[in-house]
Formats: C-alpha cells, sequence, structure tokens
C-alpha cells in the first residue's frame, strides 16, 4: 500500500519536528540548516513554520500512520 500523504496543520508540528529531525540527522548536507540548530526550536517555532501562507508542509504516513517523509512546496 502507499503511503497515505497529507498537508499538515500547526497541531501537528510534532510529528513534522519528528521527521525533519531524523532527516537532518541521517542526511546533514541535504538542508540549508543543521540538526543542532533546529533542535533548539520551540513549539511556537514549529508551529510558525507549519502556518506559513507562501508554503505548505506535506506528510507521508505509512499505513499504521507513522510519519515517514515530509516536503514543502
Amino acid at each position: 500500500m502507499k503511503p497515505r500523504i497529507e498537508s499538515l496543520k500547526p497541531n501537528q508540528w510534532e510529528a513534522y519536528k519528528a521527521v525533519r529531525l531524523r532527516a537532518l540527522a541521517d542526511t546533514p548536507n541535504a538542508f540549508g540548516s543543521s540538526l543542532e540548530k533546529e533542535i533548539e526550536y520551540s513549539e511556537d517555532d514549529w508551529r510558525s513554520r507549519l502556518q506559513r501562507t507562501d508554503c505548505r508542509t506535506f506528510i507521508a504516513l505509512s499505513e499504521d500512520g507513522i510519519p515517514i517523509a515530509i516536503k514543502a512546496e
């Protein structure tokens, strides 16, 4: 079965944070930021990233509802 794709809402900040930090740890050179920087972000920082009007963030969820990937457009 294919992953389910959803547009993230600010109240889903914890799932976004988990996947983003995992990606930064796994492939740090693929991003314009660092794990050390983003691990310090507050809840408000994560929520505000998902409230942007110039960009939407999507999350892929496994069949079991586990967050496995994110993409911003």
